[in-house]
């Protein structure tokens, strides 16, 4: 869920909508604990294809910009990763203590129960349970930032090393042969944690929604620079809010989706998306404020913060609890999480505690400690 820069046009508008797909998702996962029939947005797992989308177009816009040509590709992607990574904590971190503690507390575990959890959790943090590597799963959730950083790591240096290559030949054709896997194999692109052979299903939807970031990034530089008239304008905005309305239709309405309807959707999403950023379109003043953008930064929090809470529920509340009543204390419960996290978070970076801690254990070098070792090693 990449933060989208202050200065774009955009931003409130696509800052909502990374909400507005983050509320979907919550109430997704309602179903851990009132089951299918009762639950809000039973399809509302597909709106994790519109946060890879999205992250595939930025990180191909974060790529455009660079200039130069890499003197060291293994490096710059590490930083790249390393940045991505950073920006998720102290989010997820804080997060996820508060999940623990609440699972542990809830459920009673035992002392075992709570090592195996801890155990999990060193690679849940390290976002490498869709590696395959994993003893447990807390958040469930983080899966998607998991295979997001993964599959990052690969398209990143194909993009900066073959550049026009990567860009309009390789990626989308390996993008088209996985959605052409989905179709065939199961017809469906979901079931992350589903084993394709040699990685999880979750890697391969990543990866193709990721490409579809790229391939529409291309699209929407060439549609930008075209000058359209009023009518024209007028029309695509009609197409862009019909576009988002039917995806949260689509979410709501179907119950058990088709590949096809996916596919369809995704294309949506693709429309939704390449309008927003084209500035060709109208209605982004009407969400370029604080407070849409507050909404913006609260959806990664939020996403955090939900899916523990959903599987405690389950077990703290009998069957015979109002559904109703049990998501509204699921929402209340996510939301309240979320703010104490994205609190603490400003906070954290505020004072920086993590930068006094290294300095107990870490020596910084000084500039002056540096020559005087060039000029002992020079007089060796």
């Amino acid at each position: 869920m990449d933060r989208l820069q202050k200065n774009n046009k955009s931003v409130g508008e696509m800052e909502f909508l990374r909400f507005v797909f983050s509320i979907i998702i919550v109430l997704h996962h309602s179903r851990n604990f009132v089951g299918n029939k009762s639950s809000l947005f039973l399809n509302g797992a597909f709106a994790v294809e519109f946060f890879f989308i999205l992250s595939g177009f930025l990180m191909m816009k974060s790529i455009r910009k660079i200039q130069t040509d890499s003197q060291n590709l293994g490096a710059e992607t590490a930083r790249f990763i390393k940045k991505k990574y950073l920006s998720l904590c102290p989010d997820m971190i804080i997060s996820w203590i508060i999940g623990a503690v609440a699972t542990a507390v809830v459920c009673r575990y035992s002392v075992d129960a709570i090592g195996t959890m801890l155990r999990g959790g060193i690679w849940e943090l390290g976002l490498l349970t869709m590696t395959g590597i994993r003893t447990s799963t807390l958040n469930g959730a983080v899966w998607y930032l998991s295979s997001m950083l993964l599959c990052m790591a690969i398209l990143y240096p194909l993009l900066r090393k073959y550049k026009t290559m990567a860009e309009r030949v390789m990626i989308p054709l390996i993008t088209f042969l996985i959605l052409g896997y989905f179709a065939v194999q199961t017809n469906s692109i979901r079931l992350p944690f589903g084993w394709a052979g040699f990685t999880y299903r979750g890697n391969l939807r990543a990866f193709a929604d990721l490409g579809i970031g790229v391939i529409l990034y291309q699209i929407t530089e060439v549609f930008k620079e075209k000058r359209l008239t009023v009518f024209s304008k007028v029309l695509l905005t009609i197409i862009k809010y019909a576009g988002v309305a039917s995806l949260v239709a689509y979410m709501y309405v179907i119950r058990k989706p088709t590949i096809q309807e996916d596919l369809f959707h995704i294309l949506v999403i693709m429309l939704v998306i390449g309008l927003i950023f084209s500035n060709q379109t109208y209605g982004a003043r009407l969400f370029n404020n604080g407070f849409f953008r507050f909404l913006g930064k609260f959806s990664l929090p939020l996403y955090l913060s939900h899916y523990y809470w959903a599987n405690i529920l389950k077990v703290g509340l009998p069957d015979s609890f109002d559904k109703t009543k049990a998501t509204v204390i699921y929402l209340m419960l996510s939301i309240g999480t979320a703010a104490v996290v994205m609190a603490l978070s400003a906070l954290i970076k505020k004072c920086k505690p993590f930068s006094r801690i290294k300095s107990l254990f870490v020596k910084e070098i000084s500039s002056e400690s540096i020559c005087v070792e060039v000029v002992f090693d020079a007089l060796k």
